[in-house]
């Protein structure tokens, strides 16, 4: 969730590439939002639980069933919690050589 009333106190994010990301573009909190999504599947994960994270929802609903502040927060990012009541099956991959080269 991209809290907006506090964006702007974080020093902004350089980039590998030079690129620069100012914090108050939405980018970057779309980009933490991810990667705080990221550890918590995989600390849910180490935890016996099965995740799956969605985007496409609807905000505006969302945010209005929590009653949080619309003016300050946006919801980027849910991510569903619990036990599958079937086992998944790998998914079919291409090996990492074809998308990969090293140099």
């Amino acid at each position: 969730m991209l809290d907006r009333e506090n964006q702007h106190q974080a020093p902004a994010f350089q980039a590998s590439q030079g690129q620069q990301f100012d914090t108050g573009d939405e980018t970057i909190g779309a980009l933490d939002a991810g990667l705080i999504a990221m550890q918590f599947m995989l600390v849910a994960k180490d935890h016996g639980f099965d995740t799956n994270p969605m985007t496409g929802f609807d905000a505006a609903g969302f945010t209005s069933i929590l009653e949080l502040d619309a003016q300050r927060y946006r919801p980027l990012l849910l991510v569903s919690i619990g036990k599958a009541a079937v086992a998944g099956k790998p998914a079919d991959h291409q090996p990492l050589a074809t998308l990969v080269d090293y140099r």
